[in-house]
């Protein structure tokens, strides 16, 4: 459900409500820090362990940089 958004009655697609505020912005990211314990927990979801030769290990961290993690914690993963 939408908040702070009414119809509008020209085009009858949802727009900001004028005299409701909006507050905080919502946004993609997360708002707690980006930690190599963090990291290496989302890694663990795709099969990343220390254990791991370096060149598997690698790649999954290679592919799952912080921009990457917090769009797909941002999605539900």
């Amino acid at each position: 459900m939408l908040k702070n958004y009414e119809p509008n009655r020209q085009t009858h697609c949802a727009v900001p409500a004028q005299d409701k505020p909006t507050g905080k912005e919502p946004t993609m990211h997360n708002e707690e820090p980006m930690t190599q314990e963090r990291r290496e927990a989302f890694w663990k979801t795709f099969g990343w362990s220390p254990d791991l030769p370096e060149d598997q290990r690698k790649k999954i961290e290679e592919y799952w940089s912080d921009p990457e993690i917090e769009e797909a914690e941002a999605l539900g993963f």
